[in-house]
Formats: structure tokens, sequence, C-alpha cells
């Protein structure tokens, strides 16, 4: 990821407030990078979603090898985070755990289609300490 320059104060408001938030000049050079949205190169390709609530349940039993090699993406060694391909086969009311560890039931469009190195922000939590390998 390469670091972009942030604007003067003068050139938008938001680099202004943004520079005042930590203490910077108007004008001292700053730097800030973001996360990837996309799949890093050389990323394996997630398969296709599991077909339905039955199968989207069967995760749960899978080990984290197991998930990787859908696609899933580990976050914290136990919870596995949806590729983003699989958005809109997500089943309704189906139980994801968000990155901030909040679970909820999934709704179209109301659930947010965040993406980081193309994984959405949520997925299932098969155990703690199985794999922190991202």
């Amino acid at each position: 990821m390469k670091a972009k320059p942030l604007a003067t104060a003068a050139e938008n408001p938001v680099a202004a407030a943004i520079r005042r938030a930590i203490g910077a000049s108007e004008t001292e050079p700053v730097a800030f990078t973001h996360r990837p949205i996309s799949r890093l190169p050389g990323w394996p390709k997630p398969t296709a979603a599991p077909a339905g609530f039955a199968e989207f349940s069967r995760l749960f039993d899978m080990t984290g090898e197991e998930l990787k090699a859908l696609g899933c993406g580990c976050w914290d060694g136990g919870l596995y985070l949806f590729p983003g391909e699989w958005y809109d086969y997500i089943p309704a009311r189906f139980p994801v755990e968000s990155t901030n560890g909040t679970v909820k039931k999934f709704e179209h469009g109301k659930t947010p289609r965040d993406l980081g190195f193309g994984m959405l922000a949520f997925g299932v939590r098969i155990g703690p300490g199985e794999d922190d390998e991202s």
C-alpha cells in the first residue's frame, strides 16, 4: 500500500479538520494509507458460496483450513470472514459475527457490504485460537 499525501488545510476543509485533530500544521506533510478493498495479488479466488441456510450453517463445523480453502479469511484465530463475492448468497437471518464481535442476523441491503482485502467485515466463529494467520 502506497501512502497518499493529505491535502493542505487551505485545499480542503476535511483535511484541515484532520490536521487539527492530529496536531499537524496547515501545510506540514502528512500521509495516510487505507486497507485495500480487493483481494491481494496471489490470494486464491473463493469457491462458490454455500447454497442455502443449511449449507451456510455447516460452516460452523469446519476447520480453519477448510474455511480458508473456501476463500474465507481468518480475522482473529476463530472468526473467519466471508469472501465479498458471497454477499448476495448469504441467507436472510443467518447469524454473522462482525470484526467488532457483534453477532447479528444478516439482512440483505441492511448488513453493510464493507470490504477489506476482498473479505466482508463479518463471518462465522468456529472456536478460539485454532488458526491465527490470515
